[in-house]
């Protein structure tokens, strides 16, 4: 298989170098005109005082001491990652004289019996074996290729070619590299407790692994859409009590910072703190010097200014909003499609992140930190070769890189400013590449059940072994599937400290004989995970030897690394992960509860209602959590009161039914109290209608009056008898529903076609619980039968 790539070169690149390879250029201006051998100076680097591996980085670690050798991996801190530069990968080599093959060939080799236990134990079935640039070596051509004899590891998944093209090298089976080419930099021994970052799947969970194998043949598409340029609106900073003009790049991060206040992130040390560094490094060093101290910094006159657009906003008309979305969405019509093999897809990201202030998730330690504004110099396309370049719509600016990797689905990728992670642009969910991906993710989780049985014999019987390693893994392994734990990666002091199944630290957990454990911790999104479990007695005594005479910042599983584990799961069954636990149990869970339904008898609200306390089951097991809405107290207050209301309008229309027939069916007076409803006269301006929405809600009830016959009586009695059902349902939800997410599991980790074939059951029209855009993302699975369950397989207490 061939991955090609076009690069494109800056507007100030010498003409006699747009057609020689990056790594040649990159290698031809750091060589010195008298190179020392390569092994040679291997040599004299590691008898020499300082680190094998340079590092230009303020904060560099010191040297590691040479006894520090052959400590395990996740004791050893890595250096940074190479930053992409405008037209190609900066690398920061081990040594600029030095190849990378050399070294690598040069280092010292661990001791036959460690090499084989690591060979047995961590080298994954999918390496990765890359040629060389043949173009390095002296050949022409306008683009670049790269021979890939086998199919891209995990953790490489749609990395893009770009990053890897720089260290295309035969990798050796004993090193194991990353996807970007990275030095291990020989930094002084971490704490206790801590390893380095593990992970185990791609940042986003939307990546779509990349098995090497073709996905299109012919891509096209036009590009990303930028954010408008900032409009300097001279609005100046009070400092200390006088106003400080500042130029425009400061002005507009006083101007994001300026729309922060009054939130909760300005309360926060971290976000300000960070905030304030980022504002000071923009700053002139006239404008340092005088502006030290944020507390001194006034930003009310900037404020004022936002609220005037956002009040000149509001204001416009109902016609004149119209039009203005009609405009944009001609602008950018072009961009929402996309042609794959000749066929057009919608497009779903294809806006680029504006500049602002990064917010991160939970106690995120980066919060307040600037985002830079991203430019097309930044940007990555992945098209077809014969695909024509979209034109750059920044003038002066050109594509970063043209890539044409058809074994990956993204269209372009650029890298976070703050975090330095890769922003995917993907087709939209109800994609056909999306499709094809669902489907085959929940067929792997109904794989799962005809081997979930032999998985759990296998660790519950591991839960004996005399091996310590072996042990972990299957406490691991159990807890993963018992409590559709994540299995956690590692992070680093610039994340926030949000924590899985193998990095669980000792201060997590609280175990209570005979077999109880407490679980503690801050999971995915810092979302608390607490919860109380009685477990197989082989797995608590296993826990309790493994935090005996540990710290509480030491590590539960400090034996066990993600990607033995992810080896381990692919030797019990191909393409197994976590995740695919997670999956699994999730549908498993749902398709038992629903199948204990007996409520068809029963009107719509009360199926739904049984409909969502299964889906929140699941999402309790997976710890699908959010934040209580803020309008959550407001709305139960205002559901209350429709629900009082209705039952005394009940009571009326009884008293009122006995009249009317006490005369015969006559006509009698219902009485119901009601509040006024606003008068809105059409074409009125949204703030003045949500005005007189409000002062309509605070209004007295008033008494009203109408003349009804019996059957209108027995009528209304009805509809109101059905609006209290429907109330209660309501508020029982909200009440439920009120801190858990029922939309995540239903986009990720539950089969569409359990929904569906249960819908269909009990005559619950689909559009109840899926909303249009999941009909259209899991259009593949309308057609399933009345009669799909999910597999049943044996019960995990069967197995221990």
């Amino acid at each position: 298989m061939i991955l090609e790539q076009r690069v494109i070169p800056s507007p100030d690149a010498d003409e006699e170098e747009e057609d020689v390879p990056l790594a040649a250029l990159v290698g031809s201006r750091s060589e010195a005109p008298h190179r020392e051998p390569p092994r040679q100076r291997l040599e004299r680097k590691r008898t020499a005082d300082g680190p094998l591996f340079d590092s230009t980085e303020e904060s560099a670690s010191a040297a590691r001491p040479q006894q520090e050798e052959h400590k395990p991996r996740y004791k050893l801190k890595r250096a940074k990652e190479a930053s992409p530069l405008a037209n190609g990968y900066r690398i920061d080599a081990i040594d600029e004289d030095v190849p990378l093959a050399a070294l690598l060939r040069s280092a010292p080799e661990a001791p036959a019996a460690e090499r084989k236990r690591k060979r047995l134990k961590r080298r994954s079935e999918r390496a990765v074996v890359l040629k060389a640039d043949p173009l390095a070596a002296g050949e022409t051509g306008t683009s670049r290729k790269m021979k890939q004899e086998a199919p891209l590891a995990p953790d490489e998944d749609d990395v893009p070619l770009a990053m890897l093209a720089a260290a295309a090298v035969k990798r050796p089976a004993s090193v194991k590299t990353s996807s970007k080419l990275r030095a291990r930099s020989p930094a002084a021994k971490p704490k206790k407790g801590k390893r380095r970052r593990q992970r185990e799947t791609p940042r986003t969970e939307q990546e779509a692994v990349s098995d090497g194998t073709i996905k299109w043949h012919t891509l096209s598409h036009h590009g990303v859409v930028f954010p408008p340029e900032y409009l300097p609106h001279h609005q100046p900073l009070l400092y200390d009590g006088e106003q400080v003009v500042l130029p425009a790049e400061v002005e507009e991060m006083a101007t994001f910072y300026a729309t922060k206040l009054g939130t909760p992130y300005v309360e926060k040390d971290t976000f300000r703190r960070n905030f304030f560094e980022d504002f000071r490094k923009a700053m002139t060093p006239e404008l340092r010097s005088r502006i030290r101290d944020l507390r001194k910094c006034d930003f009310s006159r900037i404020q004022a200014h936002l609220e005037r657009l956002k009040a000149e906003k509001q204001g416009l008309l109902p016609s004149q909003r119209k039009e203005l979305r009609e405009t944009e969405a001609a602008r950018v019509a072009k961009y929402t499609v996309a042609m794959v093999d000749g066929r057009e897809e919608k497009v779903g990201n294809f806006r680029v992140e504006p500049p602002g202030l990064f917010l991160g998730r939970g106690e995120h330690p980066l919060m307040g930190k600037v985002k830079r504004r991203i430019m097309p110099e930044d940007i990555t396309l992945n098209l077809g070769r014969d695909a024509p370049v979209p034109e750059c719509p920044v003038p002066g600016h050109r594509w970063g890189q043209i890539v044409h990797n058809k074994t990956v689905t993204w269209l372009a990728f650029w890298k976070d400013t703050i975090t330095d992670g890769c922003k995917y642009v993907w087709l939209n969910a109800a994609s056909h590449f999306k499709s094809v991906s669902d489907r085959e993710k929940f067929e792997k989780a109904q794989e799962l059940s005809r081997h979930i049985s032999r998985i759990r014999t296998e660790y519950v019987r591991g839960l004996g072994s005399a091996d310590r390693h072996a042990r972990q893994r299957s406490v691991a392994l159990y807890l993963i599937d018992k409590l559709a734990l994540r299995v956690g990666n590692e992070k680093g002091e610039d994340e926030a400290d949000t924590v899985g199944c193998c990095s669980l630290r000792v201060e997590h957990v609280r175990l209570t004989p005979p077999n109880r454990v407490d679980f503690d911790f801050l999971g995915k999104d810092s979302m608390r995970y607490q919860n109380s479990v009685q477990v197989d007695e082989r797995a608590f005594r296993c826990l309790r030897e493994f935090v005996a005479g540990r710290r509480p910042t030491d590590q539960i599983f400090d034996e066990l690394r993600v990607d033995e584990l992810n080896d381990y799961l692919k030797q019990l069954m191909p393409g197994l992960s976590a995740k695919v636990f997670r999956t699994y149990n999730a549908s498993y869970t749902l398709d038992r509860l629903l199948s204990e339904c007996n409520v068809s008898a029963r009107d719509v609200h009360h199926r739904l209602l049984f409909y969502n306390e299964a889906n929140r089951d699941v999402a309790i097991l997976c710890n699908h959590q959010r934040t209580l809405p803020k309008t959550h107290d407001a709305t139960m207050e205002k559901l209350r009161e429709q629900l009082d209301d209705a039952k005394k309008y009940v009571a009326e229309l009884k008293q009122a039914l006995e009249r009317s027939r006490a005369q015969g069916g006559g006509r009698v007076i219902v009485v119901q109290w009601r509040r006024p409803t606003a008068v809105i006269p059409p074409d009125t301006l949204p703030a003045e209608a949500q005005r007189l929405r409000r002062e309509a809600a605070l209004q007295p009830k008033q008494r009203h009056e109408r003349s009804m016959g019996a059957e209108s009586i027995q009528r209304a009695f009805a509809q109101t008898e059905e609006k209290i059902r429907k109330l209660k349902a309501d508020i029982k939800t909200r009440t439920a529903l009120a801190t858990v997410s029922l939309s995540t599991s239903k986009i990720n980790y539950l089969d569409p076609r359990i929904t569906v074939a249960w819908c269909k059951r009990h005559e619950v029209p689909i559009e109840k619980i899926f909303p249009k855009t999941l009909q259209e993302k899991f259009r593949w699975s309308m057609d399933a039968s009345e009669d799909f369950r999910f597999p049943l397989t044996m019960d995990i207490q069967e197995a221990v």
